[in-house]
Parts: structure tokens; sequence; C-alpha cells
């Protein structure tokens, strides 16, 4: 969990790293890492060091266990939060699951949509054409009445 913690840190974009330089500045350099479990003092010199080296070389970190994490670790400062924890990688994983069956569903309606705009555009064309065919068969049937002897009138 301190590695993916740590990758985190490093993958800070700058602007958000500037950030987060100035909030620990303006807090006197102290941050406090708080983990769910207590961080070995040999990983806790290991992140020390990654804060020293992506962030800024004056931190004074504070290390403080608390269970609430659930298994996670994040880096607090006045106003700047950098986590990771179970709970905020099922959130991640439920919003991008949301997310996908949002687009999915999005697609599928779209391509129904499509197909029934088809269907309906094909049955009128068949309906069309059938009158223009029935039209057309009448017009051949029609004929006007042939004279007749009786209808002549003398």
């Amino acid at each position: 969990m301190v590695d993916v913690f740590l990758a985190r840190i490093q993958k800070i974009k700058k602007k958000e790293r500037d950030a987060l330089v100035v909030s620990i500045k303006e807090a006197g350099n102290e941050v406090v890492i708080q983990s769910a479990f207590e961080i070995t003092s040999k990983m806790r010199k290991k992140v020390t060091q990654a804060l020293h080296r992506h962030l800024n070389g004056e931190i004074a970190p504070r290390y403080e266990t608390t269970p609430d994490l659930i298994m996670g670790i994040e880096l607090k400062t006045r106003g700047r939060k950098i986590a990771w924890n179970l709970r905020h990688y099922l959130d991640t994983m439920e919003e991008n699951a949301l997310r996908t069956l949002e687009q999915e569903a999005e697609r599928k309606i779209n391509g129904e949509e499509k197909v029934q705009a088809d269907t309906e555009k094909k049955r009128a064309d068949v309906k069309n054409a059938r009158e223009a065919e029935r039209q057309a068969s009448h017009k051949g049937k029609i004929r006007e009445p042939e004279e007749t002897n009786e209808d002549r009138v003398s």
C-alpha cells in the first residue's frame, strides 16, 4: 500500500504538486501521514525520502494510525490531501463501472433508436411502394365505359 501511495505522489501533475508544496509551506512544512496500519520505521523512512524528493525537502511528516481508512494511507496538510485507501479504490471502481454502464446503455439506446427509425422508414417505404403499385394497377384496370347501343339516344 505504501508503494501504491508513493507512486501516486510521483505521478502528481505539476500544477497539483505546486499547490501542494505551497500548502505544505503555509503549514510550516508539516504534513500528517495517516494510515490504517502501523507503518514500520523502514517504510516511514522511505515515505519521508519520497516526500523530500517529490514535494519539498523540508517536510516534517507526523505519522498516525487511523483504522477508519480501511487499508489505506493518506497525506494531509492545510486544505490538501493525497490518499489511497480501499474505500477510495472501491469508490473509483464503482464510478468507473457506473460510467461504463451509462455509456453502454446510451450506446444501446441510440443504436435501438436508430434500428427503430430504420425499421419505421423501411415500413413506410414498403407501404408507399405498395400504395404506388396499387395505384398503378388501378390505372391500368380503370377504363372509361364503352358506349353501347342502349346508351345512345337517337
